[in-house]
């Protein structure tokens, strides 16, 4: 077994190497560099294929194991196919991957900086980076990486339940709670509602136009009326770029109605606003970019619409948070 283990004493990395190459030697038997996925001659389901798996006793040599995962790699997307145009999925760049990897040998803990040393300084940088991305003042700002778009949701709402009772992590939620989102929002929003105790028909859909953009008029009306009605607004979750439209709605008059509502009901907590931009974040990158002289040389078409989104995205600092994927439009695997 030592051999499966970096020698504590010279540590020698060409083992790991070695067993990279191993296992992509195997991969690569099922792939064909013209197909935008690697093509399955499987046919039996899942179960079927469990059938198949039981621990051995005797354990298993390395080669049968990597034989069986490379097996398994059938029906893969292979992201850096020009013919892959599934879902906001681009490929992770070679440089992304070889970090992942190599410092996965370290099972650096980001829970605690013991046993992740000053690896954590990178989320740090990452977040400042954002901050100032977004215009927003990095020293007034924090963040953290999560498990994926969902996490940040969740976690806004989070937020939003702390706002209206700081105690509520220990002493559970009371009275009758709700969020807000659009027709276009994406499934997680109320997902997360039921994650948090809140439940899904609580977060309460607002309709669209034509454009998905959030209806501002029933969006005013529906928050009134849960006020009214006793209700706590934990959350406003407004669309930063959407899957399919990759619609951006009006940040900044979604900001101006919370506010407006605040000082007419006299409320003594501020409604949370998140913008789930895990895609529509990117065109901030476009802020500083000469759109009249247009150095990427973009076509007119394109020009236009990257000006847009950008201006839409630039309202991202009225928030109070703001969600990346960095596995959707940061090139990095999940």
């Amino acid at each position: 077994m030592k051999k499966y283990f970096l020698d504590p004493v010279s540590p020698n990395f060409s083992t790991f190497l070695d067993y990279m190459t191993q296992l992509n030697n195997k991969v690569e038997q099922y792939v064909k560099p013209d197909m935008a996925r690697v093509p399955s001659s499987i046919t039996e389901k899942y179960a079927g294929l469990l059938e198949k798996e039981n621990l051995s006793e005797d354990g298993e040599d390395l080669d049968s194991v990597f034989s069986r995962l490379a097996y398994y790699s059938q029906g893969l997307i292979r992201w850096n196919h020009p013919g892959a145009l599934i879902n906001v999925n681009p490929p992770a760049t070679i440089p992304a991957t070889v970090v992942s990897s190599y410092f996965s040998l370290y099972t650096p803990n980001g829970a605690q900086d013991m046993s992740t040393g000053y690896l954590l300084t990178t989320e740090l940088a990452v977040v400042k980076m954002l901050s100032q991305l977004a215009g927003i003042d990095y020293k007034q700002s924090g963040g953290y990486f999560t498990f994926g778009g969902k996490s940040t949701n969740i976690h806004a709402i989070k937020h939003g339940l702390q706002r209206i009772s700081p105690d509520y992590g220990t002493n559970g939620l009371s009275g009758d709670i709700v969020t807000f989102s659009s027709t276009q929002g994406h499934p997680c929003h109320a997902e997360a509602c039921n994650w948090l105790g809140i439940g899904d028909k609580n977060c309460i859909r607002i309709s669209t136009n034509k454009m998905g953009e959030i209806n501002l008029e029933e969006l005013e009306t529906r928050m009134a009326e849960s006020i009214e009605q006793g209700k706590k607004i934990a959350c406003i979750t407004v669309n930063g770029g959407t899957t399919i439209q990759m619609t951006i709605d009006p940040i900044k008059k979604v900001a101006d109605i919370r506010d407006r509502l605040v000082e007419k009901y006299h409320l003594n907590y501020v409604p949370r606003i998140h913008v789930d931009s895990v895609i529509g974040w990117v065109c901030l990158f476009f802020k500083d970019y000469d759109f009249d002289k247009n150095p990427f040389k973009f076509s007119d078409s394109a020009l236009q619409k990257l000006k847009r989104q950008m201006l839409r995205i630039s309202e991202i600092k009225y928030a109070d948070s703001f969600g990346v994927d960095f596995h959707k439009t940061g090139f990095a695997p999940y």
